[in-house]
């Protein structure tokens, strides 16, 4: 039993802290060890110790930075305009190429320009570099190429379906 703990913990470490994570089947030092566990019983042990530990598993998204990152005195507003170019970013797979702080603050500087905040925000966001600053542009570039009308349209609870429908295409099941 000690010994799958080790493999567990020597597990999660290696994901927190490689970038390059080996195998499970890699982590066993067969001279060490007398067992070779299966990955799905080192993986249930690895979630048995994070909840032993008490660490939360979540997934960080841009939306995850919001709270994070400095908005102007109009925040509600702000807040509502940043969450909706988020959500028109997930559709853009050119965006999974940054890192989420950086498609969060790409989208607050856009809205920051936008409201005639920008001298209370794009100082130090402007310090993040020259991806921050090619994703901007992309974010900018985006919230330009969409339609005003299109974008309500969509973005309005009370005319969205509440099925799969209204995400996924409706074919035809007569012969």
């Amino acid at each position: 039993m000690v010994e799958l703990v080790s493999v567990a913990c020597l597990s999660v470490a290696c994901k927190l802290d490689e970038v390059t994570i080996p195998s499970l089947h890699d982590l066993q030092m067969e001279e060490v060890t007398s067992h070779s566990f299966r990955a799905s019983t080192i993986r249930d042990m690895e979630l048995t110790l994070l909840k032993a530990l008490q660490w939360r598993l979540s997934c960080v998204t841009p939306y995850s930075y919001l709270d994070l990152l400095p908005l102007p005195t109009t925040a509600a507003a702000n807040r509502s305009r940043c969450i909706r170019l988020l959500l028109r970013s997930l559709s853009e797979p050119s965006f999974l190429r940054f890192d989420a702080s950086v498609v969060a603050a790409a989208a607050l500087r856009c809205v920051a320009l936008l409201q005639d905040h920008a001298h209370l925000i794009i100082p130090p966001l402007c310090r993040l570099g020259d991806e921050s600053d090619e994703c901007f542009k992309m974010m900018k570039a985006l919230e330009t190429s969409l339609d005003h009308h299109q974008y309500h349209k969509y973005s309005t609870a009370d005319q969205l379906q509440g099925s799969p429908i209204s995400v996924i295409a409706f074919e035809s099941t007569e012969r």
